[in-house]
């Protein structure tokens, strides 16, 4: 996979200004992968500029209320008399998923599911694949729009980015991060920036995965994988997208405080306490999986790619 180009889009009018110039560039007759990342949620609507109207296709994880969709989904022209939809957008929260779907406008030319990425990658895989061809257009080409957050948001992107450009090799990867951008100033994001980049997200993974005695709680003891339920990830119910408990999960001992009073009885936890935080199944606890169960987050794989090399 040869290393994309990446563009740093500065905040206020100096960015709106480089993102005419690439749209001038017309990225759209370049071979391979272009990157732009920006800080400003009004920046990352304005990438609509750089789509193609007749052939792009735009998968949106993190589509959150749909505000940048809306954008994106303007700069999109019609192909065909039913209009199928040229717009995929997916994000964790079950809330915003049903947010999308109740607006006339965007459930009628856009397409949004709940899905996290970072566990369902598989079936995002095969999704997207699915909605590009029932979209209709003639040779399509794919644009990830990503603008996925969180107080772990670096770590996430750099799990996440080279799993969008092996799988899907966009045409175009607009992000919007504020990590990212300083990152980016910071390591630059070459080849060689990100893999120092890379080193540096690792070390905050395995850091927060360690035990107060230093022990680290991502190594697998047996068939069992054990976190740390601070650091663990988010990950939610599938069928009504309340996060799951992370101490009901992996705290063997005393499980979760709040869901049981000292007597063993009542629940006072707002998080779920039927699935297994792991493989997200129900019938079990997380310390009581067997890895062979799930599916390797694409956090998981990035930490293997290390031990490989």
């Amino acid at each position: 996979m040869d290393w994309p180009n990446w563009y740093l889009v500065p905040d206020g009018k100096d960015g709106k200004e480089k993102i005419k110039e690439l749209a001038l560039k017309n990225l759209s007759q370049t071979a391979g992968t272009e990157c732009a990342v920006c800080e400003e949620s009004d920046l990352f609507r304005c990438f609509s500029q750089l789509l193609d109207s007749e052939k792009d296709f735009v998968l949106e994880l993190g589509s959150c209320h749909g505000v940048a969709t809306k954008e994106f989904i303007k700069a999109l022209k019609p192909q065909n008399s039913d209009n199928s939809p040229r717009v995929y957008g997916v994000d964790i929260s079950l809330e915003c998923v049903e947010h999308c779907k109740s607006d006339p406008f965007l459930s009628s030319n856009a397409v949004f599911e709940k899905l996290d990425v970072l566990i369902q990658w598989k079936e995002l895989e095969e999704k997207t694949k699915t909605y590009v061809s029932r979209s209709n257009v003639k040779e399509p080409s794919l644009v990830v729009a990503l603008d996925i957050g969180g107080n772990r948001e670096l770590e996430t992107l750099v799990a996440t980015i080279p799993f969008v450009l092996r799988t899907f090799q966009p045409r175009l990867l607009l992000i919007k991060s504020q990590a990212l951008y300083k990152a980016g100033q910071e390591f630059g994001l070459d080849i060689q920036g990100w893999e120092r980049l890379k080193e540096s997200s690792i070390r905050a993974i395995r850091d927060r995965r360690r035990s107060p005695t230093g022990q680290e709680l991502d190594k697998p003891s047996g068939t069992k994988k054990k976190w740390n339920p601070r650091s663990a990830p988010p990950r939610a119910n599938p069928e009504t997208g309340v996060l799951i408990c992370r101490f009901h999960n992996y705290d063997a001992k005393r499980g979760c405080m709040r869901y049981l009073d000292v007597n063993g009885y009542g629940s006072k936890c707002e998080y779920d306490h039927e699935y297994c935080h792991l493989c997200i199944r129900k019938g079990h606890r997380a310390y009581e999986c067997n890895s062979e169960d799930r599916e390797e987050s694409l956090v998981d794989l990035l930490l293997q790619s290390t031990s490989a090399n």
